[in-house]
């Protein structure tokens, strides 16, 4: 059970890790471009910061449900995601 709380942490810290190089590289991209255009340099980095912290949520969320009463819904939502994907 230690090796895989273990790799749960690594895990986690290297998504962390990701995010934090990727949230950097969207600030070096688009700052010049957002400061001439928009008028504030950060306005992408808060945007992106904003989509993080839904998704953070979405995940702590679906880690807590219960996945069986995913079975249920699997034909709504598979039919969902194809209407939406031809949209």
């Amino acid at each position: 059970m230690n090796d895989l709380r273990q790799t749960r942490v690594n895990l986690a810290g290297l998504t962390l890790v990701l995010l934090a190089i990727g949230s950097v590289m969207i600030y070096s991209a688009s700052a010049v471009y957002a400061l001439e255009n928009l008028g504030e340099a950060s306005y992408y980095l808060k945007r992106h910061l904003l989509y993080m912290l839904i998704g953070f949520g979405t995940a702590f969320f679906m880690m807590s449900f219960d996945y069986s009463r995913l079975r249920k819904m699997a034909k709504p939502l598979l039919l969902f995601s194809v209407v939406m994907l031809v949209l």
